[in-house]
């Protein structure tokens, strides 16, 4: 089930990690097989399956429909957007801006897309025969390349089929009755009803014999209404996803159902094992080539390229600051919710001995890494807080030790009895 591995002296090997079950208290974990060294890569996993966050309400708009503002391959989200992602009105014909370019633009990882140099494939799919990306003309999703429009067919069915039923869960579940759909950019989206969405197409295509890909991971029907998600139901005091169920099967086409049941406890494994991934950006990889093409950090011409970039992204006086940083990232990162099986069956600890790093690859993988020595026989724990800086996450305050507890009663559905909690 598990897609994980660790790369030895240039060689695939499994993972140093035993999967052991602790009881109905704590359920199953991972036990390192052998000494682990901190800072050494336990394994990488690539997501079983993954979703693009929507940046957004889903338009009726057919160049907007999807609601991201990212262009992504949509089986393994590589980021697909060009360097004239940067440029204000980069992608138009006829730029507003005096510069039309950013400054070496060759050194950019990603290439335009041609509209002009395309083949067709097959269902609405066109290949640009120069950078191989692949897009359908129908629903407007995109490939980085064929083998990856081929995957997701194989693996998930019809893309305009799921990107209608995921547009359809999102508008349902998450934006509510309203028409104005441009209002609507800025409405956080919660990435589980994208996810769950996803896996609920997955597994109409691939399931056999009555068997789900996500029965070995935690979450059930009846937990929709501790993580209340969706709507409320005031007659009987639970929440429900009815109202994003029917517009789902109804954009799949689906012939025979899974129940309503079934896609309560979809969202369940989804909101309680689901990781949040950006995948590397392609600003990144660009920046990389641009200090080895310029004579290095600090030099005349390095420092002439930076300046530019600052002007393109909004610095008249042609510095680059952190907070441009965010600024690149919301234009050509890509920000993913995903299910990494292995990882989902390691427990949590308010001091973990790894940790999960993401915008490494580009795409769906993660690095489990160790933060300390971890001897053989230890179990291997991580940290499913995102509390943000401060003490919320390390001290053991009572304060502290309340807050975690309540973030990881409401989303994970257990008390936290780790050694930093149940300390006095």
């Amino acid at each position: 089930m598990a897609r994980a591995y660790v790369v030895t002296e240039g060689r695939i090997e499994a993972p140093p990690v035993v999967v052991v079950d602790f009881g109905v208290d704590r359920g199953r974990g991972l036990v390192a097989s052998w000494g682990i060294a901190k800072g050494e890569v336990i394994f990488t996993e690539k997501a079983l399956v993954g979703a693009q966050v929507p940046d957004g309400c889903p338009s009726s708009s057919t160049s907007r429909c999807t609601g991201y503002k990212v262009r992504a391959c949509q089986q393994c989200f590589r980021s697909l957007e060009p360097g004239s992602c940067l440029v204000p009105n980069g992608h138009d014909s006829t730029p507003t801006t005096t510069c039309s370019s950013i400054p070496l633009p060759h050194l950019w990882p990603v290439m335009e897309y041609s509209s002009d140099k395309t083949v067709s494939l097959e269902d609405h799919l066109v290949e640009d025969t120069i950078s191989r990306q692949v897009t359908c003309t129908n629903c407007h999703i995109w490939f980085c390349t064929r083998w990856c429009a081929k995957s997701y067919q194989e693996t998930t069915g019809n893309c305009c089929q799921s990107t209608q039923a995921v547009a359809s869960a999102i508008k349902a579940l998450a934006c509510g009755d309203g028409d104005d759909d441009d209002n609507q950019d800025g409405r956080h989206i919660d990435p589980v009803y994208a996810l769950t969405t996803r896996m609920f197409a997955m597994q109409q295509q691939q399931s056999t014999n009555g068997q789900s890909l996500f029965d070995d991971l935690c979450g059930d029907a009846n937990d929709i209404t501790a993580l209340q998600l969706g709507d409320y139901c005031p007659h009987t005091y639970t929440f429900s996803l009815a109202k994003g169920y029917d517009p789902v099967c109804q954009a799949l086409a689906l012939q025979e159902r899974s129940s309503l049941e079934e896609f309560h406890r979809l969202a369940a494994v989804a909101q309680r094992n689901g990781i949040l991934v950006t995948t590397k950006s392609p600003f990144r990889e660009y920046y990389g080539a641009v200090l080895r093409n310029t004579g290095g950090r600090g030099s005349t011409r390095q420092q002439q390229v930076v300046s530019e970039i600052a002007q393109i992204l909004g610095a008249p006086d042609g510095k680059l600051t952190r907070e441009m940083d965010d600024i690149v990232e919301e234009k050509c990162a890509v920000k993913m919710a995903g299910l990494f099986t292995l990882t989902a069956i390691m427990n949590h600890s308010c001091d973990p001995n790894a940790e999960i790093r993401g915008s490494e690859y580009n795409d769906c993988h993660i690095d489990i890494a160790a933060k300390k020595r971890i001897e053989k026989g230890d179990e291997i724990t991580i940290s499913y807080l995102d509390l943000g800086p401060g003490d919320a996450a390390t001290s053991n305050s009572t304060i502290a030790r309340n807050r975690r507890r309540r973030h990881l009663g409401s989303k994970y559905l257990f008390v936290c009895q780790c050694a930093r909690c149940s300390s006095k």
